[in-house]
């Protein structure tokens, strides 16, 4: 009875004192585990619905040893960098994360767990928010319209009948578009494989990320597209583009044609003597207002496919533009051609003069003449 009873007290010491050293060894642990890793600064990290870089700071304790595992539960958010322990108990490490653009209509969340051998796991939540720029419109249509169509130049409106919502538009010779006229959607997906190859060798050339957000539009837009080929059928094509590339393949078109380009307006006649080098810009009677001339290589003029587009573009560039005070009746300009520095010998060249509104910067009555330099 009594080595019954001993026994009874022996095995109850024993558990007591194993208990103990367990509950001693845990308290242990968790106090080691606590010690070991922490997040520096907020265990919630909220971000907008545009793909964006997450930045992670945590501290490792003075005692731990081996690296920092760093997992995510959504394959939305990836590892772009390594944790590392450089400054052990000193200053904060960091890991960076990427989160994918948000193209769900929602919000969502997203946990970063750092771990360390021997380490309690510590968190981080990533909530991203949602955003309409980065989900697929549905039933976005477009009215297109253009009018007062030059040989180089139309002016175009483009209306949405979804305001906020991105959208591309091109234009593009009717027989480009031709092929596509019965599957306008595989001209969509043509596009946008295109638009993502000049985005990669654009990352790739400039090292720095490419913002698609800069090569489309939202809303009513009207203005003028210059730089068309003259006397050439032509299609505005528009459809719609999220930042996240997506789209839902509906194209709006409608067509146009350029016109040709006049001749040489009569209300100037241009003169140059190879001799003197000098060209002179003869105003006709009745003519009067401010008038504008100028010179290009013939190489230039010929790229510029129209006078009236090389017209404009010499008004966007120029410093300074020559002005002509016409009088009531005939009156001449002469300039000295060879005054004017970079000038190749042997070369051939175009004088051109124009009406000018300086108020509404815009040229009319364009007259030009080709002409041979050459030094005596």
């Amino acid at each position: 009875m009594g080595f019954n009873i001993t026994g009874k007290y022996f095995r109850m010491i024993v558990a007591a004192v194993l208990t103990a050293v367990t509950i001693s060894a845990c308290e242990k642990a968790a106090e080691t585990e606590s010690d070991l890793i922490r997040v520096a600064g907020s265990s919630v990290t909220k971000i907008g619905a545009e793909a964006a870089d997450v930045t992670v700071q945590y501290i490792v304790s003075g005692t731990a040893t081996g690296t920092v595992s760093v997992t995510t539960n959504a394959d939305w958010l990836t590892v772009v960098t390594d944790a590392e322990v450089k400054s052990v108990g000193k200053e904060p490490e960091s890991v960076t994360l990427r989160a994918a653009a948000n193209t769900t209509s929602g919000s969502r969340n997203a946990v970063i767990s750092l771990g360390m051998a021997g380490a309690k796991t510590v968190r981080v939540t990533v909530i991203q928010s949602s955003g309409i720029d980065y989900v697929t419109p549905s039933g976005m249509s477009f009215d297109l319209s253009t009018a007062s169509v030059t040989e180089s130049s139309v002016t175009y409106t483009i209306a949405p009948n979804l305001i906020d919502r991105y959208y591309v538009f091109a234009f593009i010779h009717a027989d480009e578009w031709e092929p596509y006229d019965g599957n306008r959607k595989a001209y969509v997906d043509k596009s946008v494989a295109e638009m993502k190859d000049y985005a990669a060798r654009y990352e790739e050339k400039y090292d720095a990320v490419f913002n698609l957000k800069n090569y489309l539009y939202k809303g009513y837009r009207a203005t003028t597209q210059n730089a068309l080929d003259p006397d050439t059928d032509y299609c505005l094509v528009t459809f719609d583009l999220n930042l996240a590339w997506g789209y839902s393949g509906t194209v709006a078109v409608t067509h146009f044609r350029t016109g040709v380009v006049p001749p040489s307006s009569s209300a100037f006649s241009i003169e140059y003597d190879p001799e003197t080098y000098v060209v002179t810009f003869n105003v006709s009677a009745g003519i009067t207002g401010k008038f504008c001339y100028g010179f290009a290589p013939l190489e230039e003029w010929n790229k510029a496919k129209t006078p009236r587009e090389m017209v404009r573009k010499y008004i966007e560039n120029a410093s300074t533009i020559p002005t002509l005070d016409a009088q009531e009746t005939s009156y001449a300009k002469s300039a000295s051609f060879c005054q004017y520095v970079g000038v190749e010998d042997n070369s051939d060249w175009v004088a051109f003069v124009f009406s000018y509104n300086s108020s509404t910067e815009t040229a009319s009555n364009i007259a030009w003449s080709q002409f041979h330099y050459q030094q005596k």
